[in-house]
């Protein structure tokens, strides 16, 4: 049956929630192109002429080029105002909303008979930070049903901000899944332009270069490795103020560190060819697709415990270091550059495992399956 649907998405940035927003409009539209969608962004991004060819999208938030001036700001929200209305003015079937940070936009939608369903990756560190911000109270009051990304996404929710287990259920994270194979001329190629040792073990870690991702947990673990054969990599490398200080301290250090610095970039899965080791230093991270990809290529992944949902998916077939310890992190490297062996021995299991759990086609219908019997039971 056609149905009216409209999704709401913080931005569109080329990160992960809103490329796995985008991976899952592409997918209803491809399989259930009878629907018809429209889409809220709170900002623009890279990403929007991409959601355009599945949908009509309202941008909230637009990034114009001129001053912030009384009279820009009274035309912002005049224009906001007229989307609302054209909102408020429309009957949906549901209201699908990706990530906990959209309450500002929820509170602005008549909801009283439609359902709402919201999609939650963050962890309580992040749920803090925009709960500051006055973005969260509304996604909280407003949410019928929660799909949470992780196990511990669930267990925050309902442990620190009384939501009913019954109002969840746990949707991993997704992507459209293929089947990757490292290109060995490409892994040379790399190897070459970063002046990285052909026969080197690579360590990387691909993410915003920030605190909560652990950049200076990731640039200890290099610092206190004293083995020259293992190179340390961070793709995605855009923080100008956080890249001045590490650079800073390296050079105050006076030490000659494995450690390669490398820019956002389009074409980052490049860089999977190339690696050896993905090491999540993230202290909270719920469910990261970055980690996804990583095990489509059976690349072994270390995480720290109790920092997110990659503990979940790894259990036997990685390295879970206890918190923020990279003494210990070392030492698993040191365990595989002496046993190689130990890089291969549970390849197949992550493979297969990214395939059949975090697989769009399972879990963007899970999803729908479960929203069209609460739409159908009602508010």
């Amino acid at each position: 049956m056609k149905k009216k649907i409209l999704l709401i998405s913080h931005d569109a940035a080329k990160t992960g929630a809103p490329i796995l927003f985008l991976d899952f409009v592409r997918w209803i539209k491809t399989n259930h192109a009878d629907n018809e969608i429209s889409i809220i962004l709170d900002k623009d991004g890279p990403l929007l002429e991409e959601f355009r060819k599945y949908a009509f999208v309202y941008v909230l938030h637009k990034n114009y080029n001129y001053k912030i001036t009384r009279i820009n700001n009274i035309l912002a929200r005049q224009y906001e105002k007229s989307i609302f209305r054209k909102i408020n003015s429309q009957k949906w079937n549901f209201i699908f909303s990706n990530t906990i940070i959209n309450g500002k936009i929820l509170e602005k939608i008549d909801t009283s008979n439609i359902p709402v369903f919201s999609y939650v990756h963050e962890l309580e560190n992040s749920i803090n930070f925009y709960n500051k911000r006055h973005r969260v109270a509304g996604t909280l009051e407003k949410t019928d049903f929660f799909f949470c990304g992780s196990e511990m996404v669930k267990f925050n929710l309902i442990e620190n901000h009384k939501i009913k287990s019954e109002n969840t259920e746990v949707v991993n994270s997704f992507k459209e899944i293929k089947k990757n194979i490292v290109n060995k001329e490409r892994r040379i190629n790399l190897k070459s332009q970063y002046n990285i040792p052909q026969e080197a073990l690579v360590i990387a870690m691909f993410g915003t270069f920030e605190w909560r991702k652990g950049n200076d947990l990731f640039i200890r673990t290099c610092l206190e490795n004293t083995n020259k054969n293992i190179y340390f990599v961070w793709v995605g490398v855009d923080n100008a103020d956080e890249y001045d200080k590490i650079t800073y301290d390296l050079h105050k250090y006076e030490i000659d560190a494995n450690l390669i610095l490398i820019p956002s970039s389009e074409n980052y899965a490049d860089f999977y060819n190339m690696i050896d080791v993905f090491y999540l230093s993230s202290r909270e991270d719920p469910y990261p697709l970055v980690m996804i990809e990583a095990s489509s290529y059976g690349i072994p992944i270390i995480c720290f415990k109790g920092a997110g949902g990659t503990e979940e998916f790894i259990k036997e077939i990685g390295f879970v270091a206890p918190y923020g310890n990279t003494k210990e992190v070392n030492n698993y490297l040191e365990r595989i550059e002496r046993n190689s062996d130990l890089l291969n021995c549970n390849k197949v299991a992550m493979i297969e495992k990214s395939h059949l759990t975090h697989n769009i086609d399972i879990n963007a219908k899970k999803i729908l399956e479960k929203i069209d019997k609460i739409v159908k039971v009602g508010k």
